[in-house]
């Protein structure tokens, strides 16, 4: 079997979201990874560790308030750029350029404000449900 081949086994399917019944595929490794690249990922903020004393290091504070916020943010709109390129709303090819990241991320904009979190969240178990279906199909199960 080539790679070609296995490009292949993954089909399209439907899911249903507000009645409406849409078309998705799974989105690939590489889209995935440019979808990443187009939403910056936030950091933690540096803190002093205070469990070792006043002369320790900086430790990232991933309890910080503001930064849960922002990764909350941030998961929500990489599964909203999965789901929109999984409906084919936006395609992605090749490294993205800037034109590209602006398209990408006023489409999840939009998305976001359409959908709520759950819909998209559907959207995206069904394309993930999708692949796992082909692994097995592939496996022979």
């Amino acid at each position: 079997m080539t790679i070609e081949e296995l490009g292949n086994i993954v089909t399209a399917g439907t899911v249903v979201v507000r009645g409406r019944s849409l078309e998705i595929k799974p989105v690939s490794d590489l889209v995935m990874q440019q979808i990443i690249e187009c939403f910056t990922l936030p950091e933690a903020p540096l803190v002093k560790d205070v469990r070792k004393g006043s002369l320790a290091g900086m430790v990232r504070d991933e309890n910080e308030a503001g930064y849960r916020a922002a990764r909350r943010a941030w998961n929500l709109d990489t599964r909203a750029a999965q789901a929109v390129v999984g409906m084919g709303v936006v395609v992605v090819m090749g490294v993205m350029d800037a034109a590209q990241h602006r398209t990408l991320r006023e489409a999840v904009a939009k998305l976001r404000a359409t959908l709520t979190g759950e819909e998209i969240d559907r959207i995206v178990r069904a394309m993930d449900a999708l692949t796992a279906a082909a692994i097995e199909l592939a496996l022979g199960n």
